[in-house]
C-alpha cells in the first residue's frame, strides 16, 4: 500500500470540494442576478408611475432637465473624444 493511492484520493477529494464550491458560487451568482433583475423591473414600473403623477409644471421641469442632461452628455462625449484624437488629425471646421 503506497502513498500514491492516498495522495490520489486526497487530490480527488480536494478537486471535488473545489467543484462543489464553484457550483454553489455559480448558483449564488445566478440567484443574485435574478433578484436584481426582479428589483430593477419593479423600480422601472414605479418610475413611470411617479412621473405620470407629477403636476404638469413639474413634468415640464423634469423634461427640461432631461434635455439639459442629454446636451451635457453630448458635450462630455465630444470632450473625451478630443482628448484621444491628436490635434493634427482633427478636421478643420469651415467658416
Amino acid at each position: 500500500m503506497g502513498n500514491n493511492n492516498d495522495s490520489f484520493n486526497v487530490a480527488d477529494l480536494g478537486a471535488a470540494y473545489v467543484c462543489s464550491f464553484e457550483r454553489r458560487l455559480a448558483e449564488d451568482r445566478a440567484d443574485l442576478v435574478n433578484a436584481l433583475k426582479t428589483k430593477l423591473q419593479g423600480l422601472a414600473g414605479k418610475h413611470s408611475d411617479v412621473f405620470e403623477n407629477l403636476s404638469p409644471n413639474v413634468r415640464k421641469r423634469v423634461e427640461s432637465l432631461q434635455e439639459i442632461q442629454s446636451q451635457h452628455d453630448d458635450l462630455e462625449a465630444k470632450f473625451c473624444i478630443s482628448l484621444f484624437i491628436p490635434s493634427d488629425m482633427k478636421l478643420e471646421r469651415s467658416s
